[in-house]
């Protein structure tokens, strides 16, 4: 295996993952569990399942029961990349990871059409500072962000992103501002089509 980080000797077997990548997303997977959180649990960012690579990165899952049971993705290293070009290596890193596990990261903008492929990057906890931290949240099919989705008549009208609170229950083409909203309950109310 050649020279391995002090993170992955210093931690258990149980906790180490030397495989390949690609069976390192299924194995945290399985082991994750929805469960509940209270208010003090979310400010301390526990409940994550994780294993150390050799090379030092840490990757870690968890279900959030307080998002829908949504899996939500962290892979970080200890030290923070110290250079312009570290950073840009660094994110180059977190791309591969996600290839690897099949995962795309989504632009904010675009509904999301595959469910437990498309996640979308959130910002960093507190935990995370000076680290080379990334998260991801897993979205629901017409979501652009985690409970965010797009006005789509606004879209279409207009070219214009009207961010609104997403509603499960609709498609990507039903998530609608409150005055698109109001347009289609007069059109079903008259016989029409929403």
């Amino acid at each position: 295996m050649g020279e391995v980080h002090p993170l992955f000797a210093s931690v258990s077997p149980a906790r180490r993952f030397a495989g390949e990548l690609g069976g390192l997303f299924p194995l945290l997977d399985a082991e994750s569990k929805p469960t509940r959180t209270t208010p003090d649990e979310l400010e301390a960012d526990t409940g994550w399942t994780w294993r150390v690579l050799p090379r030092g990165a840490v990757v870690a899952m968890r279900r959030r029961h307080d998002l829908w049971g949504r899996r939500e993705l962290r892979i970080a290293r200890a030290e923070a990349p110290d250079s312009p070009d570290g950073w840009s290596r660094w994110e180059k890193e977190v791309a591969v990871f996600l290839a690897s596990f099949g995962v795309v990261a989504m632009d904010g903008a675009t509904p999301c059409d595959r469910e437990g492929v498309e996640f979308y990057r959130v910002r960093n906890e507190p935990r995370d500072d000076g680290k080379a931290a990334a998260r991801f949240q897993e979205l629901r099919r017409g979501e652009v962000k985690p409970g965010r989705s797009i006005c789509w008549d606004c879209r279409e009208e207009t070219g214009e992103l009207v961010e609104v609170e997403w509603q499960p229950a609709a498609a990507a083409r039903g998530q609608r501002c409150v005055h698109h909203a109001i347009e289609a309950g007069k059109r079903m109310l008259n016989g029409g089509a929403p």
